[in-house]
C-alpha cells in the first residue's frame, strides 16, 4: 500500500484526529514549523492495530510520547501524520521495522523505546 499524504493532526490550539480509519497501520509522526512551512521532519515511526485508536490515544494524553509532542506544539510546531495500511497488526509491525531500518537515523521519539 502507498503512504497517505501528510495530514496536520495537532497544533498548539487543537487536535484534528477526526476521519481516521479503524485498520492496522504503520505510521509516522512528524513536526514542521508553523512559521516557515518547512517539510515535516519524522520524529516517530510506529505500528497500531487501529489508526483511530492510536491517534485518539495520543490526543487524549495516554501515549508515552505525549509530553514531547506537547512541548513541541507549545514551541510553535505542528504535528503531522501519515500512514500505510496493513492487513494485520503483525504486518503493520513488520512494515514499521522495515521503515525504521530504511532511515538514516532512528527518529527522536523512537530512541530508547
Amino acid at each position: 500500500m502507498a503512504w497517505t499524504p501528510w495530514r496536520k493532526i495537532a497544533d498548539e490550539a487543537d487536535w484534528y484526529v477526526d476521519h481516521c480509519l479503524r485498520i492496522p497501520v504503520c505510521f509516522e509522526l512528524a513536526l514542521a514549523s508553523l512559521k516557515d512551512r518547512d517539510a515535516p521532519v519524522v520524529h516517530y515511526v510506529g505500528a497500531a492495530k487501529s489508526e483511530a485508536g492510536e491517534l485518539e490515544h495520543l490526543a487524549e494524553g495516554a501515549h508515552p510520547i505525549r509530553p514531547q509532542v506537547v512541548a513541541e506544539l507549545k514551541g510553535g510546531c505542528a504535528l503531522y501524520y501519515r500512514a500505510t495500511g496493513a492487513p494485520s497488526l503483525e504486518q503493520a509491525q513488520a512494515l514499521c521495522q522495515e521503515r525504521l531500518a530504511s532511515l538514516e537515523a532512528t527518529p527522536t521519539w523512537n530512541q530508547g523505546s
